[in-house]
């Protein structure tokens, strides 16, 4: 709940535009850019912030993400505050790194819950990898994973305080058992999807980090670089596992991926170290504030079909004067339920419900504003019993979509794109 909660904060105050979800976003963003470049100064390894930095402002698939106020920005934020801890714990030993990298991975589990997983993967990785065991038998380790338990339970017991645990139970259930374990129904999924992904949309990034993980393993003497490595490939062979996947899983690997990317070239950098600040310290900036704040578009590509239909039955798409069915049915799952629930939450007015065609063919919708996403093959099965009371809209694939006669303008304009 705890990125719900600060959006919340944010628009309360900078109030409900598509720049002010897009500012919401980019803060993350540029927090995360903020906090790895100072870390990485802090390290004395000026040369790798600077050109991390620089590849983590301007890389192309981050960017894309980032345009959105999702859960996965905030959440790389706080993934690599508290590794960024664990490693100042790990080189001092002291309480205060571990308790903030405790804090800070209890806020990464109160913005994603299970993805919060980088951090206690990231960390046992690095010991390993560095053979360093008696950190297990530290009080100050256990401590900080208390404190980060005690942070995250702090939901619970607030849900359980107002009789409403059954909440925090049924999220268990869809996170754990039918998102992790059942891949909410996805029975088929490639494990190198998202090396796939990687290999399309950050390449070079992708195959410097593979070289930096060789070098690195062999010397074993860059504690810092044994981290950003094992978090990037740890990380990556372990969302890989559920049938489930989604390219945002990976946004709080982006910083790793970044920083081991450039260990190849940091001394190529070292001895170009002035025009690399420059730019880092003028464009890069600049840039990634109008990509973020100040996108080419609003409409997500991701639901093209859906704001082709609001063009075809009038809904204008602005914050004002919207005017939109009060009700749109999903059919036999034809189409994402939170895809469609989030676009119409966002327009702030009617609801998304789920149904069956048999349901459907049993309701009446006589008098009201409905829209309905069904397989092609139920409307044309029973066009005679409906046509009295629906229309067709828009045909995509073998699915269209249908609404009541309330909301109908040119027929004309409806049966070409349907017919089509």
């Amino acid at each position: 709940p705890l990125t719900f909660i600060l959006e919340g904060v944010w628009f309360a105050i900078f109030g409900t535009s598509f720049i002010a979800a897009r500012g919401f976003a980019a803060l993350f963003h540029l927090l995360t850019l903020f906090v790895m470049v100072d870390f990485l100064f802090r390290q004395r390894r000026e040369s790798l912030a600077i050109i991390s930095g620089v590849i983590f402002t301007i890389m192309p698939a981050l960017l894309k993400k980032a345009h959105f106020p999702n859960l996965d920005i905030p959440l790389m934020f706080f993934v690599f505050l508290s590794l960024r801890f664990y490693f100042d714990a790990f080189s001092k030993r002291d309480w205060n790194s571990w308790l903030l990298c405790g804090t800070f991975f209890g806020l990464a589990m109160l913005t994603k819950g299970p993805l919060a997983f980088y951090v206690p993967i990231g960390m046992l990785g690095h010991i390993i990898i560095t053979r360093e065991w008696k950190i297990f038998l530290s009080g100050k380790l256990w401590s900080g994973l208390l404190l980060s338990f005690i942070i995250f339970g702090l939901w619970p017991l607030a849900l359980w305080s107002q009789g409403e645990i059954s909440v925090f139970i049924k999220y268990i259930d869809f996170t754990f058992l039918s998102t992790i374990t059942e891949g909410r129904g996805v029975t088929e999924s490639s494990y190198f999807a998202y090396v796939k992904f990687f290999l399309v949309q950050a390449l070079p990034w992708f195959l410097l980090s593979i070289w930096a993980l060789v070098k690195m393993l062999r010397k074993r003497d860059d504690h810092l670089g044994l981290l950003v490595v094992v978090v990037f490939f740890v990380g990556l062979i372990f969302i890989s596992i559920p049938n489930f996947k989604y390219s945002h899983y990976l946004i709080p690997l982006y910083p790793f991926m970044a920083i081991s990317a450039e260990l190849i070239l940091e001394k190529w950098v070292a001895k170009r170290e002035k025009g690399f600040l420059l730019f880092y310290r003028y464009l890069a900036i600049v840039t990634t504030v109008i990509l973020l704040v100040f996108p080419l578009t609003t409409r997500i590509g991701r639901d093209k079909v859906i704001y082709k239909s609001f063009d075809l039955l009038g809904i204008e798409t602005s914050r004002k004067n919207v005017i939109m069915p009060n009700e749109w049915v999903i059919i036999d799952g034809v189409y994402d339920f939170w895809h469609l629930n989030n676009m119409v939450a966002w327009h702030d007015v009617g609801i998304v419900k789920r149904s069956s065609t048999a349901s459907f063919l049993k309701r009446q919708v006589i008098g009201k504003k409905i829209v309905y996403l069904l397989p092609c093959a139920v409307w044309e099965a029973n066009i005679k019993q409906l046509s009295s009371s629906l229309f067709p809209v828009l045909k995509f694939g073998s699915k269209c979509i249908i609404a009541t006669k309330d909301l109908k303008k040119d027929n004309s304009m409806f049966l070409y794109h349907f017919r089509r």
